[in-house]
């Protein structure tokens, strides 16, 4: 995002879907401003500046289409890839909000970002995430893309690292962080001084 001219959506919405994909396996088995806003189409219509919009999206087999802002004002090149990754960073969560932000300058020739909050149901473990997508375009219809989850889990690193094992490589310690590999995912245990763990997945694609 260039400083000088920021653009900003955002968007707020439900979601009802499965199991969350990032750490619900480790829990269960021993993860100049302008604001906008929303993520689907809404009955009512805002005024641009300052605007937010809520929706319940509809079967959860539907993609939510978090890249809707950007679309919504030119910048599209990225939309699939985004709403690819956002179908991951979203599973099993009840509700969330995104904040997109673009430069107006730039259109489909820069890179742009989503950050996405996630509210899961009371009933699990995990009370709220927040995440990051940034995504850039580097020939028409192909994007490098890096997303970015932090989720605080209520169990230990030490904990977290053994359910990760039968799935994922370890691949040693930064000062203290124990870093695992899964595919293009790696994950970042990053213990606190109360005996839990926040979960940060970083996963990078490139265009091919």
């Amino acid at each position: 995002m260039v400083m000088e001219v920021p653009m900003y959506g955002f968007s707020h919405c439900k979601i009802y879907g499965g199991v969350m994909l990032i750490i619900a396996n480790i829990l269960f088995s021993t993860v100049s401003a302008d604001a906008n806003a929303a993520t689907l189409p809404s009955k009512r219509d805002i005024a641009k500046t300052s605007a937010v919009k809520s929706n319940t999206i509809a079967p959860s087999t539907r993609l939510s289409d978090i890249a809707v802002r950007l679309r919504q004002n030119g910048v599209a090149a990225c939309a699939p890839q985004i709403n690819a990754a956002g179908a991951t960073i979203l599973a099993g969560a009840s509700q969330y909000d995104t904040l997109s932000n673009w430069n107006p300058k730039g259109g489909d020739q820069r890179s742009v970002n989503v950050v996405v909050a996630q509210r899961y149901p009371e009933k699990e473990p995990i009370p709220s995430g927040v995440s990051t997508i940034v995504a850039t375009p580097v020939s028409p219809g192909r994007c490098d893309l890096v997303a970015v989850q932090v989720v605080p889990s209520p169990l230990s690193c030490d904990a977290v690292r053994n359910a990760m094992t039968t799935r994922a490589q370890a691949r040693g310690q930064l000062v203290g962080v124990t870093v695992m590999q899964q595919g293009p995912t790696e994950t970042l245990l990053v213990p606190t001084g109360t005996g839990t763990c926040v979960v940060v997945d970083l996963t990078t694609t490139y265009a091919q």
